[in-house]
């Protein structure tokens, strides 16, 4: 990362620097070498430094009946500790100029928040400006309550346009917005319940969310958890953010009373022609475009963007942690979730 590159040239330029202050202390001709000899010169010149000012001085002690011998001596000695300059100076590159002039050169970081989509590219911030939310699998009594997303306007001086979309036909449409947010507010899209139930894949299955300038973004599902007894949320990353290697943590199925709740892992695509290939932890269920799996043996799948894929088990006291997730390239990253349609924490609280 840029930051990382920064402190690490300046903790050398300070390095560098640390002998020169030292070198001024001692003398001004020691100085003057290690200026421009460099750091691994700093010995050799301060010793010849001081061998050519001692052999002037001598010189001069011993001349006091021959003024010219003395001036002879003197300018040799001069001379001498000129050209051992000069020949330092021709053969050695300063570090520290080298690396000042790298620091000249780097752009500056951008601020911890992004400003503009552009920053937002870098990936390095959940503060994005393109998501996708999905109505993920739940218990089957509360299947299709609300669904919605919910934004935070992150930016101080800048209102937030934001659209959510839904791909139908191959084609994206608008669903909710174009909704003005203003800076430091919040927006709530109540939108279709649209969930795929157990393993299958659903075509065009993500919810689609756009803002011109960097905002957060949060899933509910429902929204009303207060009355729903359930309580699923997640904070959306923005495609930028994700990757091509996933590994999965996940809670365990369980049986509720009503029947055994599956526990899951769904897979969303931001490019056509994502290729996804999956190895489960444990033995899951076929669906629609998802084949049965076996523990630790791969399978494939074919995702376009906006896609989704579920992959469940519903092995009791078993769940998907190790489960792993990988596209060929980080040119197709994919979003994954961990979910139950419904689970106990902890589990001892209900004698299971």
């Amino acid at each position: 990362m840029p930051s990382t590159s920064t402190s690490h040239l300046v903790c050398l330029a300070l390095l560098a620097a640390l002998p020169i202050a030292c070198a001024d202390d001692s003398s001004n001709a020691s100085s003057s070498a290690t200026s421009i000899g460099g750091t691994d010169e700093i010995g050799d010149s301060s010793t010849q430094g001081e061998s050519s000012s001692t052999q002037g001085s001598s010189s001069t002690d011993n001349s006091t009946t021959d003024n010219s011998t003395t001036d002879s001596s003197s300018t040799d000695a001069d001379s001498s500790s000129t050209d051992a300059d000069t020949t330092d100076s021709e053969t050695t590159v300063d570090p520290k100029l080298d690396m000042m002039a790298m620091l000249d050169m780097m752009e500056p970081p951008g601020p911890i928040i992004p400003e503009t989509c552009d920053q937002a590219l870098q990936g390095t911030s959940t503060v994005g400006c393109l998501f996708y939310g999905v109505d993920l699998d739940s218990h089957d009594a509360a299947e299709n309550q609300q669904f919605a997303i919910a934004v935070s306007n992150v930016q101080q001086g800048q209102v937030a346009t934001v659209v959510v979309e839904r791909k139908q036909g191959n084609v994206w449409n608008q669903v909710a917005g174009p909704a003005m947010v203003n800076p430091l507010s919040l927006q709530t899209f109540n939108l279709a319940a649209f969930n795929q139930d157990d393993s299958g894949i659903k075509l065009g299955g993500a919810y689609r969310l756009t803002s011109d300038v960097p905002i957060i973004a949060y899933q509910f599902n429902p929204v009303d958890g207060s009355t729903s007894y359930l309580s699923d949320a997640s904070m959306l990353y923005p495609v930028p953010t994700w990757d091509r290697f996933n590994q999965v943590i996940g809670w365990k199925s369980i049986n509720d009373g009503f029947g055994v709740q599956g526990t899951y892992v769904t897979v969303v695509a931001a490019v056509d022609g994502t290729m996804v290939t999956i190895t489960p932890s444990t033995s899951t269920l076929a669906g629609p475009g998802v084949p049965a799996g076996q523990a630790g043996v791969p399978f494939v799948i074919q995702l376009d963007e906006g896609d989704i894929a579920e992959v469940m088990t519903k092995t009791l006291n078993v769940g998907l942690t190790g489960t792993r997730v990988e596209t060929p390239d980080v040119d197709h990253p994919v979003a994954v979730f961990s979910g139950n349609e419904c689970t106990f924490i902890s589990d001892q609280r209900r004698g299971l």
